[in-house]
């Protein structure tokens, strides 16, 4: 979460939605110091404060709280930016069993022009691939990679070095 007061709010009470009605533990890294925290207090959700850069850092440190103080079995990874709506949920949530889940498109909504644009997902190489946002990922895929998802350090390219890991687990559901 970094400087984005009513998208921040936003996010937040989605988390703070889907905490209650599907029983799952968000945890949130920010940046923003005792602001940030005390609104991630007031929706039930779990927060560490680590530096907006690298980003692969607040997703390395969000993951680890996660597995480590929470005992989480299953990762969603999602940015402050990112929203997703119930029947994914209700679907991962059956899917829990299987170490590697993901969405191939999206939608992305332009707020200045009120226009909703679907992303059929990439379209290169990496065709076939499932998209960054909303990724899920099994204990066994943490503990296998030992808790490095992400390298250190990085501010991009992370939802493709993640994917070139993950094909190194072996025997992934």
């Amino acid at each position: 979460i970094w400087q984005r007061a009513k998208l921040t709010e936003i996010f937040l009470k989605s988390l703070e939605r889907y905490c209650m009605d599907y029983g799952i533990t968000a945890m949130v890294a920010g940046s923003e110091g005792r602001k940030t925290k005390d609104l991630c207090t007031l929706h039930g959700v779990g927060y560490i404060e680590v530096a907006n850069k690298p980003i692969s850092g607040k997703f390395i440190r969000a993951s680890q709280e996660a597995i480590v103080k929470y005992k989480a079995t299953n990762l969603l990874i999602l940015g402050s930016d990112d929203f997703i709506d119930d029947s994914l949920i209700k679907n991962y949530i059956n899917l829990m069993p299987y170490d590697v889940v993901g969405i191939k498109d999206c939608y992305f909504y332009n707020t200045p022009s009120r226009e909703g644009i679907h992303w059929h997902g990439y379209n290169n190489f990496r065709e076939g691939e499932p998209i960054g946002m909303a990724r899920m990922l099994s204990r066994k895929v943490y503990e296998s990679l030992k808790g490095k998802i992400w390298p250190a350090g990085m501010n991009s390219g992370l939802d493709y070095t993640m994917m070139q890991r993950l094909a190194k687990v072996k025997d992934l559901k």
